[in-house]
């Protein structure tokens, strides 16, 4: 079944199959200007994640026989990322004094 999806896409699957570590669930504040790029480029990696797990996704849903698990698996792992983007989001938009 993986060996029509794409390497990263295999990668994505792999992952959510294992028992990989869970990750602190938000990321630190910002603590000085020069984080903001760093912050920024996760950001981004978050972002490009979590389109890949929406494709995996939908390719496991539309298979004969779905593995109800790793789906369960990757949909948790999405949940996750976009928590983190809307916090990085968050943390990168300045406060707009009152």
């Amino acid at each position: 079944m993986l060996h029509f999806l794409s390497n990263k896409l295999q990668f994505m699957v792999i992952l959510a199959a294992g028992n990989f570590r869970q990750e602190k669930l938000m990321d630190q504040q910002i603590d000085s200007e020069t984080d903001i790029p760093e912050m920024k480029a996760r950001l981004y990696e978050y972002e490009v994640e979590h389109r890949d797990l929406d494709k995996v996704i939908d390719y496991l849903e539309a298979a004969t026989t779905p593995d109800e698990l790793l789906i369960r698996r990757l949909k948790k792992r999405k949940l996750m990322l976009k928590d983190r983007i809307m916090h990085l989001e968050h943390s990168l938009t300045p406060d707009i004094p009152a």
